[in-house]
């Protein structure tokens, strides 16, 4: 659930006193999905593609739904084929630290985590040249650490290099 509107009223508390309350109106997160929204046949049908395939649809699947890529309350859409192109990009290492992936997934793929370098929070765009696999140790890092501004300009060097050689 998301939150939509807000209105004050007055009503009873448990104790039978009249107060001040605030009645939130949520909204179902699925009420949101917009017809650009991955469907289980997309998920399978990206999961068939190769690497090529995938990296193509990556960069036209910019997971902007009617135009924009965010809704109500801010909840923004990704894209899947980003991060399935991103995942595979990645062949299994940490594109931070080069470490192989902690652990496999119940599907036996490595796990891997993708993190926005430009933040879809603040304006950036969901596309592969802003987005890296990292473990989940690296990905904290780019968020929390003290060094995380100078770390994510280290991550956008690196994804410019790979995706500069991709395109070779």
């Amino acid at each position: 659930m998301v939150y939509d509107q807000h209105e004050w009223d007055k009503t009873l508390d448990t104790e039978g006193i009249l107060r001040n309350a605030i009645r939130f109106r949520l909204v179902s997160i699925s009420d949101l999905v917009s017809a650009n929204s991955v469907t289980t046949n997309q998920v399978r049908e990206l999961d068939k593609l190769a690497f090529e395939e995938l990296r193509s649809r990556a960069y036209e699947d910019v997971g902007r739904p009617l135009g924009d890529n965010k809704k109500m309350a801010n909840v923004h859409y990704r894209s899947y084929a980003v991060k399935k192109y991103v995942l595979s990009r990645a062949e299994g290492s940490c594109e931070a630290c080069d470490d192989s992936a902690p652990f496999n997934t119940a599907k036996g793929d490595p796990y891997l985590e993708t993190h926005h370098i430009r933040r879809l929070s603040d304006g950036g765009d969901d596309l592969p040249q802003w987005v890296i696999g990292v473990c989940p140790n690296c990905h904290r890092r780019a968020h929390y650490a003290d060094d995380n501004d100078a770390f994510n300009e280290r991550l956008k060097n690196i994804i410019a290099d790979k995706e500069s050689k991709i395109k070779e």
